[in-house]
């Protein structure tokens, strides 16, 4: 699923991207903090009657020495400016930035069922020809679809599914 980014973000996420030589380390880290990071606990970094000091305590308790010391002093920075709402859109800014530079287009495919890997190969591997990239697939299952796939790569929707052909259909009759 797509989020819309902010400028904020996208800044926040290149300063992130200069810090440190090693992206991949802290692009898997920054992912186990989103993962980790919970509805309850957002509330209470964004809660203005917390103080900061107390912010930062709960940072401390749940990610030092567990994370790239460099991300953990960027998360810091991010709760003490009140930036820390901002997470999952400067997580998604990183990864772009990342795999942009890394030459990998991510990909969301759609299908009626599951899809078996080899079929799957087949189309990382046609993705592969078309894009000149490598290719990281988010693959999703959606029965309304009825029969096809939905591909879409960045801001391009290729829809060869049944039900777009069925609705396509009905609006010329």
């Amino acid at each position: 699923m797509k989020i819309k980014i902010s400028q904020t973000a996208n800044i926040y996420a290149e300063a992130l991207s200069k810090i440190d030589a090693d992206k991949n380390i802290i692009k898997n880290d920054f992912y186990q903090v989103i993962s980790t990071i919970t509805f309850e606990l957002m509330t209470v970094f964004n809660n203005p009657t917390i103080p900061t000091d107390k912010k930062l305590e709960i940072l401390k308790e749940v990610f030092e020495n567990k994370i790239n010391q460099k991300l953990y002093d960027f998360l810091k920075i991010l709760v003490e400016k009140n930036r820390i709402s901002l997470i999952n859109e400067i997580y998604e800014s990183y990864t772009q930035t990342i795999n942009s530079e890394n030459n990998i287009q991510t990909v969301e495919v759609t299908s009626a069922i599951e899809l078996d890997n080899s079929y799957k190969d087949k189309i990382i591997n046609k993705l592969k020809e078309k894009t000149k990239k490598e290719i990281q697939a988010e693959w999703i299952t959606d029965k309304s679809i009825i029969a096809g796939l939905i591909i879409k790569i960045g801001d391009t929707v290729i829809d060869s599914s049944l039900k777009n052909k069925i609705d396509k259909l009905k609006k010329q009759l």
